[in-house]
């Protein structure tokens, strides 16, 4: 069973950047960098991810033997992880706590946390860095997106304190995960879903893609449907067009 093992700093440049770092030199799965604070957090696409502290900013390595294509499908099974882990600590919170595919964890429609998955070489065995922000005493004030933090709704928690209750969640899906792949979580992730039968947006290397969120299917792809034509998309930036508790849920 997969066992973290923390490696603490007041401040960092990423915590991503120094897993990978890491990964290159030869460290074991398991590895888990906690910052107080990062200079140069970033999360999807390159954009800053604001790191003042209190909050969460984790990295966590792993060495899956699967090919890199696969190791994509870990952003789901690590957002998944963080909101059953905190729909655990936080039971009152927990209708309210809602994944946006394929990564974000959402609170009554705003942005909780996000995950960012970045490989440190070709295979999955080079090292598989699943970087996680959660917003536990602030939040930023974007223009584009709704955001929250936990405190505002009452709840406590200290970053060290999540890393080890998340621990024994992510050890089990991510067993399930490497035993029977993704399909096996599929049920779990589309019951934690939020925005299906809606409309959304999808930005993807292709182009814009506008239709409604139908389903996502076992390899946990996104299928939107546009018209008679029914678009599976593997990768993408999904946004919700439609309120969610009062919140506008734009893609982040």
């Amino acid at each position: 069973m997969l066992r973290f093992r923390l490696e603490p700093h007041d401040e960092v440049i990423s915590t991503n950047d120094l897993a990978l770092a890491r990964a290159r030199t030869g460290a074991p799965e398991g590895l888990v960098v906690l910052a107080r604070s990062q200079r140069g957090g970033r999360g999807r696409l390159g954009r800053r991810w604001h790191s003042p502290p209190g909050n969460l900013y984790a990295s966590l390595l792993l060495r899956p033997e699967r090919p890199l294509a696969a190791c994509t499908r870990l952003a789901l099974v690590a957002g998944l992880a963080l909101q059953r882990t905190l729909e655990a600590l936080a039971p009152a919170l927990a209708p309210k706590l809602r994944l946006k595919w394929p990564n974000d964890l959402l609170l009554n429609g705003a942005k909780l946390a996000g995950v960012l998955v970045e490989a440190a070489g070709s295979t999955g065995r080079d090292g598989i860095i699943i970087g996680m922000g959660v917003n536990l005493t602030s939040h930023p004030h974007l223009e584009d997106r709704p955001t929250t933090h936990l405190a505002a709704h009452g709840v406590e928690l200290e970053p060290t304190a999540l890393v080890e209750a998340l621990e024994p969640e992510f050890a089990r899906l991510y067993r399930r995960w490497l035993d029977e792949g993704f399909p096996a979580l599929a049920h779990l992730y589309r019951a934690a879903l939020t925005g299906l039968g809606q409309p959304v947006v999808v930005q993807r290397p292709q182009g814009r893609l506008s239709g409604m969120l139908e389903d996502v299917d076992v390899e946990g792809a996104a299928l939107v449907r546009c018209g008679p034509r029914r678009v599976r998309v593997l990768a993408g930036e999904l946004e919700l067009l439609w309120w969610e508790g009062g919140h506008h849920a734009a893609g982040t």
